[in-house]
């Protein structure tokens, strides 16, 4: 994988990036918004990790320098929602609602109507869910999927993946795994169909490894995960919440055109990235 982000994804993020920014409205590099992230510089090891982790993360993406040189085609485009364009989470989802016709809200009621339901959860506690999530497609956006091609050969196990960043208590500084919930009658318990990791890194939040089990993508949980936590983040009745202004999904060209399409739909739009 070092290889692929190293010589593969520059070459992609070149040939994908006039037509995914023409297709988001945008004339051209010169004319995109800039997200102005404030890390900040926290006091514990542990969040200090957080910070550097998240200017790896930032590094692959186009820059924007005051009396700098022009941000570099061979970098991706943040996808960015700037959540300082909605006064609260009516006004997103108002918004959302107008963008697409009425079309995203309709799935977002039947997904309801459904029985699914979204909220944080113990990853010790469903890893045996998260298994058959990651498992359940052989290709995703980012390409094989390698423990499903172990489980077909009879490889592997349901293990969990440690995340030291869960137990931080800082609220500027924080990881939190969502999940996208339904009742499962014959098991007599909820089972978990769709998980996002989700970092909060100074004024910015960032969605991480976002995934839902295939039988239930075409039923619209994974967008109403997303939009609930879009919400939970516009609420900003919490200091885990206050001051998050950018939400941050990856780059513009990552994926096929109906993965642009999911972002724009749900007002992720083309940024370049600044640091203060």
């Amino acid at each position: 994988m070092r290889g692929y982000f190293a010589l593969v994804e520059p070459v992609q993020f070149r040939l994908k990036k006039a037509d995914r920014l023409r297709r988001a409205g945008m004339a051209g590099i010169g004319g995109l918004p800039v997200a102005t992230l404030r890390l900040g510089e926290p006091d514990t090891p542990l969040d200090r990790q957080m910070v550097e982790n998240h200017r790896h993360f930032i590094s692959k993406f186009m820059r924007h320098a005051a009396d700098g040189p022009a941000p570099s085609p061979w970098r991706g485009t943040a996808s960015v929602i700037d959540l300082d364009r909605f006064t609260d989470a009516d006004a997103y989802i108002r918004t959302i609602k107008k963008a697409t016709s009425r079309g995203i809200t309709r799935e977002l009621k039947g997904a309801r109507e459904l029985g699914y339901r979204c909220g944080t959860f113990d990853r010790l506690a469903h890893g045996d869910d998260l298994y058959d999530i990651e498992t359940s497609k052989l290709f995703r956006t980012g390409g094989p999927v390698l423990k499903a091609v172990g489980r077909r050969l009879g490889l592997g196990d349901a293990g969990v993946g440690h995340d030291p960043w869960l137990g931080s208590p800082s609220p500027l500084y924080w990881t939190q795994d969502w999940g996208v919930f339904i009742p499962d009658a014959a098991a007599g318990r909820e089972r978990l169909v769709g998980s996002v990791v989700l970092r909060r890194i100074g004024n910015s939040a960032r969605m991480v490894a976002i995934m839902a089990h295939a039988e239930h993508l075409s039923a619209g949980a994974l967008k109403l995960l997303f939009v609930e936590i879009v919400c939970r983040l516009l609420a900003r009745d919490e200091p885990a919440t206050q001051g998050v202004r950018y939400v941050m999904g990856g780059a513009m060209e990552h994926g096929k055109l109906g993965l642009l399409d999911w972002k724009l739909r749900l007002q992720f739009q083309p940024h370049l990235i600044a640091e203060q």
